[in-house]
């Protein structure tokens, strides 16, 4: 059973740690500044976000002050808008200043918040709490929505090694059942062969035979001479027929026994790529499971 001392210490890290995600343990934030004019600076809200694509994460930013109120304007990498409801549903209406610089690593953001009685700069203020908590909201729902997308490929990538494992267990499944196919082939020619070597000894001795016939046949029996001759030639066209086929079908047998070594072939280089596919799907599989669960502890989804 869990001691007290380990009770207390598992419950302070699960209280800690719902703090720390209240917080948005994702990205680290602090009070700054905000430069609105050459001549204006005011206090602002500053996060740094982790991202590996600055360009994605600024296009949906972007796009998301541009949504938050009625009238959105920009400049380089200032962008604002006018009447944003703060919370939503109120009567309250802010301006919001906003830049979003790219750290190579991660990506800055910096907002500031003013009203009717312009910029909101003193943590004094009793909005100040409101605000910071929206600020807050609005970078860890943009961040969701940039690792949304981050799944998405990771989905694809997933769903492509999914289909590159299938693809190669049908290829080598398909070279198995060509290898059966073509042993079965080889038997039933072998057969074939052999059956055409026990007809091949019968119309020998039948030539023998009747060249035995035609020897002891008198020369002036020339109808019977001439039937024996006839019968021996057609016998000699059966005998090269039969001899015809057993050659080819040695060949196709030679054929076929080097088509089942290069399917073998393929067969061992088609295990190695599966081999390599496996592993790839398992590693797509964990990237894509883990995101899923960090994105899930940010409370989104």
């Amino acid at each position: 059973m869990m001691n007290k001392q380990t009770y207390i210490l598992t419950f302070l890290c699960f209280i800690f740690g719902i703090q720390s995600y209240g917080q948005g343990v994702f990205y680290s934030y602090s009070m700054s500044t905000l430069n609105i004019a050459d001549t204006l600076t005011v206090g602002a809200l500053k996060f740094r976000v982790p991202i590996d694509e600055y360009e994605g994460f600024q296009e949906l930013w972007v796009e998301f002050v541009e949504d938050l109120g009625d009238d959105s304007d920009d400049n380089e990498q200032l962008y604002w808008t006018r009447e944003v409801e703060i919370p939503k549903n109120s009567d309250r209406l802010f301006s919001v200043y906003t830049e979003v610089l790219d750290l190579h690593d991660s990506a800055q953001v910096k907002i500031a918040f003013a009203d009717t009685g312009g910029f909101i700069v003193r943590a004094e203020r009793r909005e100040f709490t409101m605000l910071e908590t929206a600020g807050k909201k609005w970078v860890l729902q943009v961040f969701t929505e940039y690792k949304n997308q981050e799944l998405e490929e990771k989905e694809e990538a997933l769903e492509d090694a999914r289909d590159l494992v299938e693809e190669l267990r049908d290829e080598i499944h398909d070279n198995e059942e060509l290898i059966q196919s073509k042993q079965r082939r080889i038997q039933e020619t072998k057969t074939k062969i052999a059956e055409a070597r026990q007809a091949l000894n019968v119309v020998a001795e039948e030539i023998g035979q009747q060249r035995q016939t035609l020897a002891r046949l008198p020369l002036n029996a020339e109808q019977s001479r001439k039937d024996a001759e006839r019968e021996i030639r057609r016998l000699e066209s059966r005998q090269e027929s039969l001899q015809d086929d057993i050659r080819d079908w040695d060949e196709d047998i030679f054929e076929w026994e080097e088509e089942i070594s290069e399917h073998r072939v393929e067969i061992g280089e088609k295990n190695i790529e599966l081999d390599q596919a496996l592993n790839g799907l398992s590693r797509a599989r964990t990237a894509y499971e883990e995101l899923k669960i960090e994105i899930a502890s940010y409370g989104a989804r």
